[in-house]
């Protein structure tokens, strides 16, 4: 039973610590949730960021190479459609006009930076040649390592001899290669010849210095192509990347990206990790007071609820008693009106108790009730009262008894009133009235016996009889009683003397006494015998009666 209590008591311990660690994993778990999503989206700004900035940074560079093949092809025009350089490169090649008075020489290199001057012929021979501003007799393939002067060609077909240009790789730097035909120009002194104009090329290589200068120009900062930067200047840092189309392929361009993302992040990140861990130790301080709180919390709820099964189970053993007793409460105001009844009450008595609920309580006692009405009304008296076998009647109309308990009580409203318990004694007041008869009479007749003839004999001689109030005692002795228990038995026996002391009683007066002295002897006491004729009267209407 204390195991099986215990464990309903358990139950509830535990339960506050239970819902507080609860709703602290959902809040650690919305947190973590939040700050992972604060993270995450603050990955995807970077990146944003960064995929921004590297989109600008390649429309400037694609921007700064655009630029750059429009200014060789403009300084192309510039020698190409000129009327000198049609006599001097065309007509003939004239070295002194073009390197020595240096009007297609070394200039083109120290001012542009032109790695590669060409003149080639109609038929694609390379009549004149300036390699990295010096004179050099080698021919356009061999310096390009490739054979491209038909395509050049068929380009400049296609664009009536104007400047067209070409992006490409040459001896694994890019190369900007830009090519035109060369003609009179506006010069109308100059007689043109009928065959096909001789081509001027200018070669621009793109070297890792003039690349990253390039790229300076335009906020682009350390561009190179790929694989060219030297192992010693590599350093952490983010690089951006761009596909260049190129001639026959991509060549792949790289430049340290302005990386606005790593600056958000540096920014950021540690603001967030700071309040996150701010966060998390203000969490577990609040977790662990709270867990405090409702570990108490859970003690107090575990000791009152071990409480309450403890008077539950008062409570419930109380009643138990009760409705095994004969016993029912009741309680009532400060007048002696009831205000509440067990559930005994009914099974008692017989009456309702909504019949009794409002009535006094001295109008269910119908014996000493000036005693018990001076206590109720009487604040000073004792606490407490009892009322032995106080008579009452049932809702059958039969008297019955019981003892009365009460006393002073304070009621919820904080009124004064009473409580009290009646235990009904029905049983054992008849029980004792019972004994006490017995104890003075013939069990067998109901005759009085030998003491209840004493006690009478000694009241009326206590009274001391004279010759005006004589007392007279009569001994009857049954004759031949004995034959008869023996022919008919005890039975008939008994009978017969029942219904002697019958008749006996019926021949005396009420203030005489017939008793039984024992076996088939009577004895009757007869008071106030004025004459002895009386005496014989009542000796002939026996021997009538017996007759």
């Amino acid at each position: 039973m204390n195991w099986q209590r215990f464990n309903k008591v358990s139950s509830f311990s535990g339960e506050t610590s239970g819902i507080v660690k609860k709703n602290f994993i959902i809040t650690a778990a919305l947190l973590s949730s939040l700050f992972l999503a604060a993270i995450v989206s603050l990955l995807y700004i970077a990146d944003n960021l960064n995929n921004k900035a590297e989109a600008r940074s390649s429309l400037l560079l694609q921007k700064a190479l655009t630029n750059r093949q429009e200014k060789i092809r403009a300084n192309l025009m510039d020698n190409a459609d000129w009327g000198e350089a049609y006599n001097n490169l065309h007509k003939q090649v004239n070295v002194k006009w073009a390197w020595d008075s240096q009007n297609l020489g070394e200039s083109l290199y120290t001012n542009y930076q032109y790695e590669g001057v060409f003149v080639l012929s109609p038929a694609g021979e390379t009549r004149y040649s300036v390699i990295e501003g010096n004179l050099v007799s080698q021919p356009f393939e061999k310096w390009l390592n490739r054979n491209i002067t038909k395509e050049l060609f068929n380009d400049l077909s296609q664009s009536q001899g104007k400047a067209v240009s070409r992006l490409m790789m040459t001896n694994g730097q890019l190369t900007l290669l830009a090519a035109a035909r060369i003609t009179s120009g506006d010069d109308e002194s100059i007689t043109p010849v009928a065959e096909d104009a001789s081509v001027l090329i200018f070669a621009d290589v793109l070297t890792p210095v003039k690349l990253e200068k390039m790229g300076n120009e335009y906020g682009i900062h350390n561009a190179h192509t790929f694989g060219r930067m030297e192992p010693h200047l590599k350093a952490d840092y983010r690089e951006a990347q761009l596909i260049l189309p190129i001639d026959n392929g991509d060549v792949l361009i790289e430049w340290r990206s302005d990386d606005p993302g790593r600056a958000l992040m540096n920014r950021e990140l540690p603001l967030i990790i700071i309040l996150m861990l701010s966060t998390i130790a203000f969490t577990w301080l609040m977790r662990r007071g709270a867990l405090i709180k409702a570990q108490i919390n859970d003690e107090n709820v575990f000791l009152l609820e071990q409480s309450r099964q403890a008077l539950t189970a008062s409570e419930r053993r109380f009643r138990d008693v009760i409705e095994a007793t004969t016993d029912w409460i009741w309680e009532a105001d400060s007048e002696a009106r009831l205000t509440w009844l067990s559930d005994r009450f009914s099974g008692v008595t017989g009456h309702h108790s909504d019949d009794w609920l409002g009535r006094n309580m001295l109008d269910f006692i119908h014996s000493d009730k000036i005693l018990f009405h001076h206590w109720l009304l009487n604040p000073q008296t004792s606490s407490n009262y009892t009322l032995k076998k106080a008579r009452y009647f049932s809702a059958q109309g039969h008297q019955r008894y019981c003892n009365v308990v009460a006393k002073h009580a304070i009621m919820d409203d904080g009124s004064m009133g009473f409580r009290g318990t009646v235990t009904d004694v029905t049983l054992e007041v008849e029980a004792q009235e019972r004994a006490e008869y017995l104890s003075r009479h013939d069990e067998l007749t109901g005759l009085p016996n030998r003491v209840r003839m004493k006690e009478f004999l000694e009241d009326e001689l206590r009274s001391l009889p004279d010759p005006d109030h004589p007392l007279a005692m009569i001994s009857l002795d049954l004759d031949k009683f004995k034959p008869v228990n023996d022919l008919f038995g005890h039975n008939a026996g008994d009978a017969l003397l029942n219904e002697v002391a019958s008749r006996l009683r019926s021949c005396t007066r009420k203030i005489d006494l017939v008793a039984r002295q024992g076996g088939d002897e009577f004895i009757l006491i007869l008071p106030d015998i004025y004459v002895r004729k009386d005496i014989g009267k009542v000796r002939i209407s026996g021997e009538i009666l017996l007759g």
